[in-house]
């Protein structure tokens, strides 16, 4: 080469100086392939939180994709190929992963996506979040579902879970609903331990003794033992706490033995069972023995009694006697009774009747029947509409012919606007001896319906949600 246009050393040395030095990316490509690799990786990232949207696909599912996917991957382009034009880009925010700016999507996206996630885990997760929609409401449909999620929680073996769950000012609730559950179902070392570690008052406000005087009855053990117990605790509670088992288990028995309804020794029902069925009660005589003088509430058991049996109860009886005839009349198909009785009622009746006409119009198959009174019914409004379609959802999981189903939208696409009312209706739905539920689970669908979106969302309070939520290795 001429030496004329061969540049110095001090040429060279000047040249370099003035060239902007690219840092080496951290897989050791070359910066073209860097460049590629991380325009990919963004494009990748996109395509998957545009695509991969609730309301379509699971939470769950939506998790693996937005985090283990969309987010690593951001943060590999970021990290490997930090000179790379997509990296200059992220980091300036010139660039949205879907709709949501990179930072929003990393520090309060992903954290309100895991909690969705945790909420659609099972029944009583997704019956928790419904419960917590509004933590200031105390009215008597919260504290309904508060019943059935402790109820489903207590039956699936998880005590501590049902023990630790926040309840605030209703723990005497609480402890009622834990100890009939252990002690309904026979659980003794569930029962020794309420007995145990709760203070006698606590005790006292929960009602655990007639819960125990009922249990006696219902599990059929020795009638000689509920005489023991009535000698110890001969207060009235505990002897219309006696009545009131004797009237379930006596019914039951009755009708199936009416109905030629095939069982063992046990008849299952939503809340409790029903053993030793050789073990049976004269509930007149011993309504007599227990309150010699009357007792209202006594009168009260004793009229719901013959009116399940099929006695057709007076119209000043109280209402429980009634919506127990009608019951009955449902029981026996005699559908055209059902139908006239209702109206027949007073007016304080009538709201209670109507919603037990729907429900044993619906257990009994007849779903246009019922359909056509849950309609006239709910014109009054939400709560009148929640209430009729709650009915009628239990109505329907009574029913052998056809047999409810649960698929992925069933809760879902019911109307109910009230989400402690639908809350009550999944928890039911749990507690039934014969459930059926059929492809995907349908927890996630309930979460989008009342928590759609990922707009305007806080920062999350739980350190413990965010940490979940973030995606640190990449892929």
């Amino acid at each position: 080469m001429p030496s004329w246009i061969r540049p110095s050393s001090c040429a060279l040395t000047a040249l370099v100086l003035l060239t902007p030095l690219r840092a080496a990316n951290l897989d050791g490509s070359s910066p073209e392939v860097g460049d590629a690799e991380a325009a990919r990786l963004y494009r990748d990232a996109n395509d998957y939180v545009t695509n991969v949207v609730e309301g379509k696909y699971s939470y769950e599912y939506m998790q693996f994709f937005w985090q283990k996917r969309a987010e690593s991957f951001i943060e590999r382009a970021q990290r490997v190929y930090p000179d790379s034009p997509t990296a200059k880009a992220l980091r300036a925010g010139q660039l949205k992963v879907g709709p949501f700016e990179v930072d929003y999507f990393k520090q309060r996206v992903l954290p309100r996506l895991e909690e969705k996630r945790t909420y659609t885990v099972d029944g009583v997760t997704c019956a928790t979040f419904l419960y917590n929609r509004d933590m200031r409401r105390s009215d008597d449909e919260r504290l309904k579902a508060l019943d059935g999620i402790i109820e489903v929680l207590m039956r699936q073996n998880r005590w501590g879970e049902a023990a630790d769950f926040p309840v605030g000012t209703h723990r005497p609730r609480l402890l009622h609903d834990m100890f009939r559950i252990a002690a309904f179902y026979d659980v003794p070392e569930e029962v020794s331990r309420l007995k145990r570690e709760v203070k006698p008052a606590e005790q006292a406000a929960a009602g655990f003794v007639p819960l125990e005087a009922e249990s006696l009855v219902l599990l059929g053990k020795p009638r000689t033992d509920l005489l023991r117990f009535v000698r110890a605790h001969p207060e009235d509670e505990v002897k219309l706490a006696i009545l009131e088992g004797m009237v379930d288990r006596e019914v039951q028995i009755q009708r199936a033995a009416a109905l030629k309804t095939a069982i063992v020794d046990t008849i299952q029902t939503t809340h409790y069972d029903l053993r030793n069925l050789k073990v049976r009660d004269n509930v007149g005589a011993i309504a007599g023995q227990f309150f010699p003088d009357g007792n209202p509430q006594a009168e009260s058991l004793l009229l719901a009694y013959r009116a399940a049996l099929g006695t057709r109860p007076p119209a000043d009886a109280p209402l429980v006697a009634h919506l127990a005839y009608i019951e009955y009349l449902g029981a026996f198909e005699k559908f055209d009774e059902v139908e006239s009785y209702g109206p027949g009622l007073s007016d304080d009746f009538r709201q209670d009747a109507d919603l037990k006409v729907i429900e044993v119009y619906a257990a009994g198959g007849r779903l246009a029947d019922a359909e056509r009174h849950r309609a006239a019914y709910a014109a009054g409004g939400r709560a009148q509409s929640d209430a009729a379609l709650f009915a009628q959802f239990r109505g329907q999981l009574e029913c052998n012919d056809p047999v409810l189903t649960v698929h992925e939208k069933t809760f879902a696409e019911l109307p109910i606007m009230d989400p402690c009312v639908l809350a009550q209706a999944i928890m039911e739905e749990a507690l039934r001896p014969n459930r059926s539920i059929r492809g995907a689970k349908p927890w996630d669908a309930v979460v989008y319906k009342f928590d759609p979106g990922f707009e305007n969302l806080p920062l999350p309070l739980s350190k413990a949600v965010g940490a979940a939520a973030s995606a640190t290795n990449p892929y």
